[in-house]
């Protein structure tokens, strides 16, 4: 997803994009309230994706940044 030729894309730089859904303790903002009750998922499970979500953006972002891009 992150690469040379996604981020630094020459003559004309590109943007790198991704679903702007959030992960909360009740599922993905962008789905229906339903979503633990339908997975049968736990709390502490919402609380590992959750804890997921935030390590995996967080990556996504210092990696953005290392490479000269931004985010917001």
């Amino acid at each position: 997803m992150i690469s040379n030729e996604t981020l630094f894309h020459l003559p004309v730089s590109i943007g790198l994009g991704y679903m702007d859904d959030w992960m909360t303790l009740h599922g993905p903002t962008e789905t229906n309230s339903y979503f633990v009750e339908d997975t049968g998922f736990s709390n502490g499970t919402m609380v590992n994706l959750q804890r997921a979500y935030y390590t995996t953006m967080d990556a996504f972002h210092h990696r953005v940044k290392e490479l000269g891009g931004f985010t917001w």
